[in-house]
């Protein structure tokens, strides 16, 4: 099993809803190497993290613009991923750039500008844990703002 953080351009930010509508994450570059039961961390970018899931099927090219509903489709998406988002949070997890890196993780500005790339698993680890965790006390608080979800 290998970790990818997948990036969503902070000025397309429509393509996180059509990412999870479609169960596909589009690549621009080529073939990506994640294979089926891979792990994802999705970062928004100027946002944060947003969650993380599992690729699903093996990465091919897209059948046509209905695998690529993307702006610029097929002629801009080399490749899709099939995926499932586990984990979303509704308050990205903000971790701040210092030269370039960023200061919790390691992970520089170039992991999130090829919109999809390795990660060391003690950093994937530790994010997928976090996410979890703000999931969880999101839904804690969701629960004690509603009554009819009180135990």
């Amino acid at each position: 099993m290998t970790w990818f953080v997948c990036s969503i351009s902070p000025s397309e930010p429509r393509n996180w809803a059509l990412c999870k509508e479609h169960g596909l994450w589009g690549y621009t570059r080529g073939m990506p190497s994640a294979g089926p039961g891979d792990r994802l961390l999705f970062w928004m970018g100027k946002k944060g993290y947003v969650g993380f899931g599992r690729v699903t099927e093996p990465a091919r090219v897209p059948a046509g613009r209905f695998e690529a509903p993307w702006s610029g489709g097929t002629s801009r998406f080399t490749a899709i991923v099939p995926m499932i988002v586990w984990f979303e949070v509704k308050k990205p997890l903000w971790y701040p750039f210092v030269n370039n890196v960023q200061t919790e993780t390691g992970l520089n500005t170039g992991h999130f500008q090829r919109g999809m790339a390795l990660v060391p698993d003690d950093i994937a680890l530790t994010l997928s844990s976090r996410l979890v965790e703000r999931a969880l006390a999101e839904s804690e608080e969701a629960r004690e703002g509603d009554p009819a979800l009180a135990v």
